[in-house]
């Protein structure tokens, strides 16, 4: 593939991910502010107002993405999967946090097509608005982390997972920033460190399902260990090949590997999704958080299938 962007994947490119991270980081915002206790009101309404904030900009971004955006993001379950409303109304009324459900069945109704060349002042201007917002959920986070440290500050989240959630605010910052170099991010190398990016967001997904599910859930907790174990081992085997300098080599066997993985992670997280809307799961997350989880597993399994099969 070559270096720099076509202006039409510029647009497409750049609204296929607003579309995944715009929802991603609404939702972090929304499981921060469900996590903090009443003592911390006024954290919990900074976190509520980022949430607001990013379903705007996610509410203004479905327009301009409806037929310009590929098939492969539209049916892979990165954005949008079908229990996703429903999850959502359970957190909320779990939660009493107010939920744009509306929004999430108009991405259910988005088409594909190619991106116009004359959109791209708009997206450019989207990406800019989406950095600068992201920038400052960053920056937010990276307070409660501070507070933590402290003591100065409870939530009940891991330490490690607000970590992972400002991993992946930091890295959409760099994904943006990098197309709007118009520069191609689907170079062999850039493909390998979203591998090694996602192979390390993964493993943390099996743990905190781990240590987040109840006791008593036995087998998930089993699948969930040993699924964490075989993304760090997948991430290692990543960095020696690329540190070694063989990717030409290992890279097609490493991502036949990945989506092999990453299938049983999503198989797993779709598991636990189904459940919990049939009242049969016992665990600490809210019920939007598998499904949270499966959409990351569907983007990831959705770039290196891509990549795979444009280069396989």
């Amino acid at each position: 593939m070559p270096d720099d962007l076509t202006p039409a994947r510029y647009i497409s490119r750049s609204l296929e991910l607003n579309l995944f991270f715009l929802r991603i980081m609404n939702e972090h915002s929304l499981l921060i502010e469900a996590s903090l206790p009443a003592q911390n009101a006024g954290l919990a309404a900074q976190a509520n107002t980022f949430k607001n904030q990013f379903r705007d900009l996610l509410a203004e971004t479905v327009p301009m993405a409806d037929g310009h955006v590929s098939p492969s993001v539209l049916n892979s379950g990165e954005l949008v999967t079908e229990d996703t409303e429903k999850l959502e109304g359970m957190t909320q009324q779990f939660t009493g946090i107010n939920i744009d459900t509306a929004l999430t069945r108009s991405e259910l109704q988005l088409k594909a097509g190619l991106g116009e060349p004359h959109m791209e002042p708009q997206v450019s201007d989207l990406n800019n608005r989406a950095i600068s917002l992201t920038n400052a959920l960053i920056e937010f986070k990276t307070m409660l982390l501070s507070e933590r440290k402290i003591c100065a500050t409870f939530t009940e989240m891991f330490y490690s997972e607000l970590e992972h959630l400002r991993d992946e605010a930091q890295h959409y910052v760099s994904e943006l920033q990098t197309l709007q170099l118009k520069r191609n991010p689907a170079t062999k190398k850039g493909v390998i460190n979203e591998k090694v990016f996602w192979d390390d967001k993964m493993a943390d997904h099996a743990e905190f399902i781990q240590h987040l599910l109840d006791p008593s859930e036995k087998l998930w907790i089993i699948k969930a260990r040993g699924l964490a174990s075989r993304f760090h081992r997948l991430k290692i085997r990543a960095n020696a090949a690329k540190d070694r300098g063989i990717l030409n080599k290992r890279l097609r066997i490493l991502l036949l590997d990945e989506i092999t993985a990453t299938k049983s992670l999503a198989g797993l997280k779709d598991a636990i999704a189904d459940a919990y809307q049939e009242c049969k799961v016992k665990s600490l997350f809210l019920p939007i958080w598998p499904d949270h989880v499966l959409r990351e597993a569907h983007h990831f399994l959705r770039g290196m299938r891509d990549y795979y099969t444009l280069n396989g």
